[in-house]
C-alpha cells in the first residue's frame, strides 16, 4: 500500500520494516528500493521520534489492525527515489490522530510538505474511526504552521512551548491534492 501525488510516494512502514528502521536507515531504504540518503531529522524531534517508533514496533506486535494508522510513514521523492521525510501516525482511542510530519532541510521551500499534509489528510478521512487529526508547532517554527493553515488546520491552543493545531473530519476545507 502507499499513497501518490503529482511528486510523492507515501508508504507506511510495516513491523519488519518498523525493525529496520531502528536498527539502521540504510537497511531500510534497500529493503524499500530506494537510494540511499542521509536523511536528518530535525533535531527537536529526534527522542520523539525514536520513542514513537519504539511504540510503533510494540503495538504492531500486539495488534496489526493498528496498521497503517499508528506507523511512520516514508515520504519518497517520486523522480529521485530516496525518501525526503517522514510522516508519523498516531490513532487514539477517542477518535483523534496525531500527526508529526518532517521534511529533510535540503527539501524545504518547495511544497512538498503541503502535497504530502493534504495527501495524508485526505486518505486519513477515508477512515470511519478518525474524527480529527490533531498536530503540534513550536511557537517558532512558522513554515510548518503555514503548512498545516493552508491545509485548513485551526490553531485551538497554545501552551507549554506547543502550538495545538486541529482539524475536523467533514470539514472540506483542505485543499485536494
Amino acid at each position: 500500500m502507499e499513497l501518490t501525488t503529482n511528486r510523492l510516494r507515501i508508504i507506511p512502514l510495516n513491523l519488519h520494516q518498523l525493525m529496520l528502521l531502528k536498527e539502521d536507515r540504510e537497511l531500510l531504504e534497500h529493503c524499500l528500493g530506494l537510494e540511499p540518503i542521509n536523511l536528518r531529522l530535525p533535531e527537536f524531534m529526534e527522542k520523539e521520534h525514536e520513542d514513537f517508533i519504539e511504540d510503533c514496533i510494540e503495538l504492531n506486535r500486539e495488534s496489526e489492525q493498528l496498521y497503517p494508522l499508528h506507523t511512520h510513514w516514508e515520504v519518497i521523492l517520486d523522480d529521485e527515489n530516496h525518501s525526503i521525510g517522514g510522516v508519523d501516525l498516531l490513532l487514539k482511542d477517542d477518535g483523534h490522530l496525531v500527526l508529526s510530519y518532517f521534511i529533510d532541510s535540503a527539501y524545504r521551500n518547495r511544497g512538498y510538505a503541503k502535497e504530502l499534509v493534504a495527501a495524508i489528510c485526505e486518505w486519513i478521512f477515508q477512515h470511519p474511526q478518525v474524527k480529527s487529526i490533531t498536530a503540534y508547532t513550536p511557537p517558532g517554527n512558522v513554515a510548518p504552521q503555514a503548512v498545516l493553515k493552508r491545509n485548513g488546520f485551526i490553531n485551538i491552543w497554545e501552551r507549554s512551548g506547543n502550538i495545538c493545531w486541529r482539524l475536523k473530519k467533514n470539514e472540506d476545507n483542505f485543499e485536494k491534492v
